[in-house]
């Protein structure tokens, strides 16, 4: 009687054991395919949402850039609660990028107001202005998020605003940021929140910028319209400069091509050096009309 109940007990106890296991291993089972699907989800929700569309002049080559600036033309476009519209330069070693320009954004700053922005990433942090560590603001009397007025209108009057990025400081190596016709310092990004910008950048870009979610009507660029080669009807950047790593200010720099991430609706032209005050120019823009050849320019 006893070896029956202990044989019984054996069995009861080998038929838990497997039950357990066989629970266990579906468990995992279910983790792997849980995660799985959760990764492939992830790539559907990242095809799914709306890149970034930018039609900018942008280097190729391999340089050490300490600084780079530009006068840009400023519009104000209407967008929607979820997208932007921008003119923008930005410097970028690695992991690490800032830039400053303008930008019509109703999800950042609850308006439809241009406004000045920047805009850090790191490794460790991204943001515009100083919703993350990094950017030291110097100037109170100049808010990063200020409104810019009066804006142009295409076919004139054109209103511009001035911004340049500089390392000139040997002492800390941090980078200045300087703002209109008078090159007002806003403040700085301290050198030791950067890996790859610690040094220097190795990759400039100037022009314009948009981002909308998918079915939605995509914002306005530039002046609005796909660029025609006039400055007063198209947005522009001009006086496009870099600050090499002997501190010299170039405005006219080499191995800098166009790069436009959609050609049916956003266009950029290189005018290059057109002399003057202007020096380096490019003008950009676009909307959500397909290109028609018959009418190329159409607004």
């Amino acid at each position: 009687m006893n070896i029956g109940c202990t044989t019984y007990s054996s069995a009861l106890i080998f038929v838990l054991l497997c039950s357990v296991l066989l629970l266990e291993l579906n468990v995992i089972t279910a983790q792997r395919l849980f995660r799985r699907s959760r990764k492939q989800l992830s790539r559907l929700d990242k095809s799914a949402v709306a890149t970034i569309q930018v039609a900018v002049l942008r280097s190729t080559g391999d340089k050490r850039y300490h600084g780079a600036g530009m006068y840009t033309s400023v519009y104000n476009h209407e967008v929607q609660a979820n997208q932007y519209t921008s003119s923008r330069f930005k410097l970028q070693n690695g992991p690490d990028s800032i830039a400053v320009g303008w930008v019509v954004n109703p999800s950042l700053y609850q308006d439809s107001y241009t406004r000045l922005f920047i805009y850090t990433m790191t490794k460790d942090v991204h943001c515009y202005n100083t919703y993350c560590p990094g950017f030291v603001v110097t100037n109170h009397e100049i808010p990063l998020d200020v409104i810019l007025s009066p804006v142009s209108r295409r076919g004139g009057p054109t209103y511009e605003q001035n911004f340049v990025i500089s390392k000139k400081d040997h002492y800390t190596g941090d980078w200045i940021l300087r703002y209109g016709i008078h090159n007002k310092v806003l403040g700085f990004w301290p050198r030791d929140i950067f890996t790859g910008l610690a040094g220097f950048a190795n990759y400039a870009e100037w022009g314009g910028e948009v981002y909308s979610p998918p079915g939605s009507v995509i914002p306005r660029m530039g002046s609005g319209c796909r660029p025609y080669g006039d400055a007063k009807l198209d947005g522009y950047a001009r006086t496009i400069m870099v600050v090499d790593e002997n501190e010299q200010d170039d405005y006219n720099p080499a191995d800098c091509k166009i790069y436009q991430s959609d050609r049916v609706h956003y266009w950029a032209i290189d005018k290059g050096d057109v002399g003057g005050t202007w020096r380096r120019l490019i003008e950009f823009g676009g909307n959500s009309l397909l290109y028609n050849p018959n009418l190329p320019y159409a607004c």
